[in-house]
């Protein structure tokens, strides 16, 4: 029986490979239980030594498992190891010259502090692994300095993305096992279950030990041109293998969001607290007080000091020229909101020129980090401006980031010189077309590839990569096979399934997601999962998975407003709190604010998500018009009984002749299979013939006399 240990860090799911910054430990809890695993391995760095003796405590009172500490092997670590006291340590690469090959740990010029670190923790009883890679020099040079297991990994195995590879790669694996094996080592895997055939590495001759969780979550972006008339333009970003987002654009049909106007106020209306705006648009534009700036800040002139708020009337005024940008689209039958709040977005900087906020992305986690790129971009700033520093400009250096704030300064003056020239309404600045603002604000070391089924827009594609992303011109792919290209990777089957209201869970449990204009409820069900342990581990495990694919669902369909997310009932307030963790977790790698509230006695979730544009469903589909979008009509009895209604009514109006009604074919055949008996009662109720006839022309609901 191999036994199996979950990293809590980057923990693979069983349905895909998922990022998790800093799971809060009743999460990994509730997942080791939910995935009957052996062991839990904690990623030990040194920023994170400040909560790990929180993490060991609160994880050895829940579950019963083995606890594995990964780590770097330098004294530091080997000290809190000492400390902590797991059941194994397992030293894995780090940024240390000394200790690390691209692969694996270099133990063939193992450093003292290595060996002596070793020793000491095979001394107070705690097992040794080595994060190696498969070679045989590797393998027995870590029996030399002291290792019983090695946790054999290879430098593209998380990343293997076609066949061949894989087998490559699993030849590997199965090679060096048999080298540790006759080494009398343990022999462990590290394995994401996203790239590999689970059944075939537990197979692997001599595995004891099964550790998920180290794959690397890798993006692929896909361009899809519309072939017959080139104006539909779809990008597709991929992790792991699975669809995460998928985006439009029609040229017909620009997008506005990001767009910089200059606008006319149409109307100001105090009792709302918010003016109406002309910006050219086919709907005037909602500017709320909260979003309105006095026009000399706007301009770049310092805020004057004023205690008490203004109203509305004092800050703008109808016919006032304003400059602003779209921060919500128009979705249905409003119009775009907009702000004098204004971002323009650069490749590592988004420019904030009416502001003088200076932040950081959350994402970028090394506190030494953060503050070398706030102390450049502070430094090289314009006065009151104000930036946000973006992911991707960590480990920039300062010309890259000077370069970017002089682009970014130069499109605001260009913007300030038009908005003087021009009559209102006009358009001052519009963002990068869809293809090009994914590659600017996506493309980062995790993208493998960019797939692009249209020559022209690789040509063009690959210019701009080459002139300003040089780096990344090798993930550069022209699609040429005659088979499309989404049905070539399986993305079409993706989309069908997310415009679909059912939503099938691996478990055989299933969420029901329906859309109104007031609100989005997602229902989750059993469905056929009736499990093998006790009714209420059933519940529990069906709303710990359902958690984990609502984020999904909510991502990719980018649903906003008010969600109500009813979850099955749990008695335990433990289970509760285990399942509310997990959608909290699962949502701060969402893009998009929300705000939650807990898990309800009734087992409802409240929260909101913001909504910048149209949800999937309204932008690819229309309302039926069948049923004008209610999803029902009336059945055949009702409609039948209706018309016996109107029968009645005209036979009074009319008191002579016979009666044709004609009714849809539907209709037609329930009165004749159904409701014989009733037709002859209403014939000698009424003293008249009444003859039904097919019309098909007519709506399921309708009928005529």
């Amino acid at each position: 029986m191999i036994a199996l240990h979950i990293n809590i860090d980057h923990v693979a799911t069983v349905r895909q490979a998922r990022q998790i910054s800093e799971p809060d430990p009743v999460t990994a809890a509730g997942l080791v239980e939910l995935a009957g695993a052996d062991g839990i391995t904690i990623h030990l760095r040194e920023d994170r030594r400040h909560i790990i003796d929180r993490d060991v405590r609160i994880l050895r009172q829940t579950v019963q498992t083995r606890l594995n500490l990964e780590m770097a092997a330098t004294e530091e670590m080997f000290g809190i190891a000492m400390e902590v006291r797991p059941d194994i340590v397992t030293l894995v690469p780090e940024k240390r010259e000394e200790v690390t090959t691209e692969g694996g740990l270099d133990v063939l010029g193992a450093s003292q502090i290595m060996r002596d670190g070793i020793k000491k923790i095979r001394d107070a009883g705690i097992r040794v692994s080595l994060f190696i890679d498969p070679e045989e020099e590797q393998i027995k040079a870590s029996k030399e300095i002291g290792a019983e297991d090695v946790e054999l990994h290879t430098g593209c195995y998380a990343n293997a993305t076609n066949s061949d590879e894989l087998e490559r790669e699993y030849e590997r694996l199965v090679s060096g096992a048999e080298t540790a094996h006759q080494q009398k080592l343990q022999v462990n895997a590290g394995h994401g279950l996203n790239y590999i055939n689970t059944q075939k590495i537990c197979g692997l001759p001599y595995l004891r030990e099964l550790n998920i969780g180290h794959s690397i979550v890798s993006r692929a972006i896909f361009v899809g041109i519309t072939q017959a008339v080139k104006e539909m333009k779809e990008i597709i970003i991929m992790e792991s293998g699975v669809l995460t987002e998928l985006h439009h654009e029609r040229e017909k049909v620009m997008r506005v969001v990001d767009n910089i106007y200059k606008g006319k106020v149409l109307n100001v209306l105090p009792g709302m607290e918010s003016a109406f705006v002309d910006i050219g648009e086919e709907r005037a534009a909602f500017l709320h007080i909260d979003d309105i700036l006095p026009e000399h800040e706007i301009l770049g002139d310092p805020p004057r000091e004023n205690g008490e708020k203004q109203e509305i009337a004092q800050l703008i005024k109808e016919g006032q020229d304003v400059l602003v940008q779209v921060s919500k689209g128009p979705i249905g039958t409003k119009g775009a909101r907009i702000t004098n709040h204004v971002s323009i977005p650069g490749r590592n900087l988004v420019y904030l020129p009416t502001t003088h906020t200076l932040g950081v992305s959350r994402q970028i986690g090394l506190e030494r980090e953060r503050e070398r790129l706030k102390e450049i971009v502070d430094r090289l700033r314009p006065e009151n401006a104000g930036f946000i520093i973006r992911t991707v400009a960590e480990g920039h250096t300062e010309e890259d980031l000077h370069s970017d704030i002089n682009y970014l300064v130069s499109i605001w003056n260009d913007i300030l010189e038009k908005f003087r020239a021009l009559q209102a309404p006009s358009l001052l600045h519009s963002d990068l077309n869809i293809v090009f603002r994914t590659i600017r604000d996506l493309f980062s070391s995790d993208i493998r590839k960019l797939v692009v089924d249209d020559k022209k827009q690789y040509q063009k594609i690959r210019q701009f990569v080459r002139s300003y992303l040089p780096r990344y011109g090798s993930v550069l792919e022209n699609y040429t096979k005659p088979e499309p290209v989404f049905d070539h990777y399986g993305i079409e089957n993706e989309i069908d399934r997310a415009l679909g209201n059912k939503v099938w869970l691996r478990s055989g449990g299933h969420l029901v997601i329906d859309q109104t204009e007031a609100l989005t409820s997602v229902d989750v069900n059993t469905g056929r999962f009736v499990g093998k342990e006790s009714h209420e581990k059933t519940i529990f495990r069906t709303n710990i998975e359902a958690a984990e694919e609502i984020v999904y669902q909510l991502q990719l369909r980018n649903i906003g407003g008010i969600i109500i997310i009813d979850f099955i009932d749990m008695e335990s307030p433990q289970h509760r709190q285990m399942v509310y963790q997990t959608l909290k977790d699962h949502l701060r790698t969402d893009k998009a604010r929300s705000k939650i509230l807990q898990i309800s006695e009734m087992g409802l979730v409240e929260m909101t998500r913001k909504r910048d544009r149209e949800n999937l469903n309204r932008y690819l589909c229309d309302p039926c018009p069948y049923c004008d979008g209610t999803g029902q009509i009336k059945s055949a009895s009702t409609v039948s009984y209706e018309a016996f209604r109107e029968i009645r009514r005209s036979c009074r109006r009319n008191t002579k002749g016979s009666i044709a009604i004609f009714l849809h074919s539907d209709v037609h055949k329930y009165i004749q299979q159904e409701e014989q008996e009733a037709v002859e009662s209403l014939e000698e109720e009424m003293g008249r013939t009444i003859t039904f006839k097919v019309s098909d022309d007519l709506h399921n609901e309708q009928f005529e006399l």
